[in-house]
């Protein structure tokens, strides 16, 4: 007995563009035309993860994330220390999987992370730009600062405190309309 397999074929046309030895404002074009068999799936690459995104404003891991890839199985995500380092793979995951919490940090340490799709016919180029993200050092939360308030006065209010350690700046809120916030840097 023999078996037909049906194959499927689509047909694609490439135009290529180019201005190279026309006169401004035209361009020449040729194209070729490709057959392409869709049951094989060798035949689709990947495109490269967008955005990807790494936070800086978390003490217990980096968090990545990405936009999924038509047609991946599964992602890779790189960790380098610098652009031109060696990046290194820190997480094979399965799509649909778009994110990874990078507890391998060290805190205070800037690091790079790509992301590169994957199936059965290899993997996407990496991720550009790389995103950049850090840990966060934190060894403890600062106090609440003790807040003196001075009302008798006729051109407004004061407030004043004490600096506390550990503490990088102040927020100060006014809740009133409309509604005012203030980021204050600590006096040396």
């Amino acid at each position: 007995m023999t078996q037909h397999v049906k194959r499927r074929w689509m047909l694609f046309s490439i135009l290529l563009f180019s201005s190279a030895g026309v006169q401004a404002g035209s361009h020449s074009a040729s194209s070729a035309l490709v057959a392409v068999n869709t049951r094989d799936s060798a035949v689709w690459s990947l495109a490269a993860p967008a955005g990807v995104q790494a936070t800086q404003n978390r003490s217990d891991c980096v968090a990545i994330t990405w936009n999924a890839v038509y047609g991946a199985t599964g992602y890779e995500v790189w960790r380098a220390t610098g652009m031109t380092a060696t990046k290194q793979k820190i997480a094979t995951l399965a799509a649909p999987t778009c994110t990874h919490p990078d507890t391998g940090t060290t805190a205070g340490i800037m690091n790079y992370y790509w992301v590169t799709a994957v199936n059965g016919a290899g993997s996407s180029p990496f991720s550009s730009p790389p995103a950049m993200g850090c840990r966060l050092s934190i060894s403890g939360t600062p106090s609440a600062p003790i807040i003196d308030v001075s009302t008798n006065r006729t051109d407004g209010v004061v407030i004043s405190w004490e600096g506390v350690p550990g503490a990088d700046w102040y927020e100060v809120n006014r809740y009133h309309k409309p509604l005012a916030s203030h980021r204050l840097s600590p006096r040396a």
